[in-house]
């Protein structure tokens, strides 16, 4: 470069090259951040610059919307006269202390298997999160997974050839280690079950080390994608755990209804898989770090499943798992007693609840159903009746002082679930009183 800067960034170091490009380390000073700049190849021809600038701008159009902790922010998008004719294009991004996934596997002998579903969990929340705002990635692989074990952070990257769901696409969009069989059919259609077959390859190769089809040319590695069976994981890693082996096989089914209807639905099952391998191994080595990381997992595929959560984006469904509070009552048991002071409020996430006043129940309570939100608006309100389990009841609270930290979004998103649920109350009322 002619230049230690591009644009006002301040470049401070050459962090990755490929082919298409160069990233670097730079220096934002006017908002004084770190930040990574992608920088197109001046190799490239000018057909290959010019599909390269389109993804560019893709990339910057779709990736700074997208908020979300397991993905990479697109802050600012560039060019810069170099002369006549001549211009370089940029792209600003968020600069992650991290390496590839693909770098990553080649710095340890063997990755162990709670490392790596937490990974994969992690990557799941990010497409749930896509997927929920009606995209498709359409290039998941080691290469667009930023990682750094001490944190831990995982974040998805790349987003220059992302689409709506259910565009239909020629069969070169994408990587072919990691492309799904319908990427070869002659009407395919790529859906969110794309970017799950993806992540399903990115997993067996976090754990095998190699990809789940391969070949000697073209042609032999999308025939083993459309036809073959993966090697199955005990042939790299004897002690693979069964249930290991069907997440990926469902994740890898060749027919697209036959894999996790979604990201979330894939999620659900790393998580299960976690939980079992954490309690096996909890009396000896497990940290209260990973125990509460465990937690978050199970309470984060808890509320993305809940009714009464079903318009929450995934970003924030994870921002209240971060400041809420999941408590397992077991039957008969007290959640909130009348005439105390209300300073939360609750929903059901799993089992049921009778309402108690002056010992008598006064109505019932099921997963999906709030309570204690009124006592938000007014202060040093007590309780006007009690919520006593009817059997083992999974219950999420938010402390008033804590919901007001929320993001504005999430806060007018619970108002409105509050909303719901009070005039819900009334129409009951109204109806048993025939008003």
């Amino acid at each position: 470069m002619a230049s230690n800067k591009i644009g006002r960034y301040e470049v401070e170091s050459k962090i990755g090259e490929g082919a298409f490009g160069t990233v670097y380390k730079a220096r934002d000073p006017a908002l004084d951040r770190a930040v990574a700049i992608k920088v197109p190849s001046l190799k490239l021809s000018d057909d290959e610059l010019a599909k390269l600038i389109i993804e560019f701008h893709r990339e910057a159009r779709i990736g700074a919307q997208f908020r979300h902790a397991n993905i990479v922010t697109v802050y600012d998008l560039g060019v810069i006269e170099q002369g006549k004719n001549i211009k370089m294009h940029y792209l600003v991004m968020e600069y992650v202390a991290g390496v590839e996934l693909k770098k990553y596997i080649k710095q340890v002998d063997q990755l162990a298997y709670r490392e790596i579903l937490q990974i994969v969990f992690e990557c799941c929340k990010a497409l749930d999160y896509i997927h929920f705002h009606k995209n498709v990635h359409r290039d998941i692989k080691l290469g667009n997974i930023m990682y750094n074990p001490n944190y831990p952070i995982v974040k998805l990257m790349d987003f220059g050839i992302t689409d709506q769901i259910n565009y239909k696409t020629a069969k070169s969009v994408g990587t072919l280690l990691y492309m799904s069989p319908e990427h070869f059919q002659k009407d395919g259609v790529l859906t969110a079950q794309t970017d799950i077959f993806a992540l399903g390859a990115v997993m067996y190769q976090l754990i095998t080390k190699q990809p789940p089809f391969n070949g000697k040319d073209i042609s032999a590695v999308i025939t083993s994608i459309r036809k073959a069976n993966p090697t199955p994981l005990q042939h790299y890693r004897p002690d693979a755990p069964r249930e290991l082996s069907d997440i990926i096989n469902r994740a890898l089914a060749k027919n697209p209804e036959d894999r996790f209807s979604t990201a979330l639905e894939f999620a659900s099952a790393i998580q299960r898989l976690l939980d079992s391998l954490f309690n096996e191994e909890a009396s000896t080595e497990a940290s209260l770090g990973e125990a509460k990381k465990v937690s978050q997992n199970e309470d984060y595929v808890f509320l993305r499943d809940n009714s009464w959560f079903k318009d929450f984006s995934p970003s924030l469904i994870e921002e209240l798992v971060k400041v809420g509070k999941i408590e397992t009552y077991q039957a008969d048991q007290l959640i909130v007693t009348e005439g105390e002071i209300a300073d939360s409020f609750y929903t059901i996430i799993s089992g049921s609840a009778n309402v108690v006043k002056s010992s008598s129940t006064i109505a019932k309570m099921a997963a999906g159903d709030s309570f204690g939100e009124l006592g938000h608006i007014t202060d040093n309100t007590r309780r006007t009746a009690s919520i006593r389990t009817a059997e083992t009841t999974k219950v999420l609270s938010v402390n008033f002082k804590t919901l007001e930290s929320l993001s504005a979004e999430n806060q007018a998103m619970l108002y409105k679930g509050f909303f719901k649920a009070t005039m819900q109350r009334l129409t009951t009322l109204m109806k048993s009183m025939k008003i």
